[in-house]
């Protein structure tokens, strides 16, 4: 479970980043 989260947080945190410049 922990694996999982840290390779899908840097993912997760990408994809806000382009939502919010995106708005």
């Amino acid at each position: 479970m922990m694996s999982t989260v840290r390779v899908i947080a840097p993912f997760s945190l990408t994809y806000g980043f382009f939502l919010l410049f995106h708005g």
